[in-house]
């Protein structure tokens, strides 16, 4: 079973309700520390003293928050992250909690973000030295099409050279409709993962992934009781893990 947007968004607006008082902090925790270890389960470091980079594109709403955690799960976990974060300041002072997560990174885990930064050349120079990529852009509530301006250069320039390094996209792969799957671009680029980290429950648009690419669901934030109120099936987590590979 696969979620569409609709009941993706009631699920979610659910679970931060007073019935069941999850808040969006422990939700955006939860969703975090599962990508990260999603990420270190599928590509294990090679040995215990290696420190891999890996580069997380953080968007302006939640989705980028959940990359922001990421990070810094991922340094506790051996890697070296560095955040690409365009239009810090601004979503900083939009949303404290953001601020609160880069300065963590930034004060308590010494992670580079590179923040109010636009230019592109700027990108491809940290994209050329990459193995992995995270995508934290948009998650399931961003309809398509994507604006003109930043985030979409972001999404093409990372279209045109993800051949270099493995994707991960997170919850849902930046600039696809969570519905109906990817949408190319004008000049015939789509943003095409090598590993997907569904957070909550998978979404339909996770059908659509190429054979070969990875894909796990993460968070556990719902209950059993949870799944069955809304008619879906509950996933076979194995004890202890926060984590599943479909």
């Amino acid at each position: 079973m696969l979620l569409n947007s609709v009941k993706a968004a009631l699920i979610d607006k659910q679970l931060m309700s007073p019935q069941y008082g999850y808040t969006l902090e422990q939700l955006m925790e939860l969703a975090g520390l599962s990508c990260a270890l999603a990420i270190n389960k599928e590509y294990q470091r090679i040995s215990a003293t290696s420190s891999p980079k890996i580069f997380i594109i953080a968007g302006p709403g939640n989705n980028g928050g959940d990359g922001l955690v990421c990070a810094r799960h991922l340094k506790i976990l051996g890697w070296n992250p560095t955040v690409y974060y365009p239009n810090a300041e601004r979503l900083c002072q939009k949303q404290p909690f953001y601020s609160s997560l880069v300065k963590t990174l930034e004060e308590m885990y010494d992670i580079k973000v590179i923040k109010n930064t636009l230019e592109l050349d700027v990108l491809q120079k940290y994209l050329d030295e990459q193995k992995y990529v995270v995508d934290s852009i948009f998650g399931f509530s961003f309809k398509p099409p994507i604006k003109k301006g930043v985030y979409s250069d972001i999404i093409e320039k990372l279209a045109q050279n993800q051949h270099n390094f493995k994707t991960i996209s997170i919850d849902s792969p930046s600039g696809w409709d969570v519905d109906n799957g990817p949408i190319v671009s004008e000049n015939g680029l789509k943003l095409d993962p090598d590993m997907l980290i569904s957070l909550t429950y998978p979404k339909l648009c996770s059908k659509f992934l190429k054979p070969e690419a990875s894909h796990y669901c993460g968070g556990r934030f719902i209950s059993e009781k949870f799944a069955k109120k809304f008619g879906i099936i509950p996933l076979n987590y194995e004890p202890g893990s926060l984590i599943i590979k479909l």
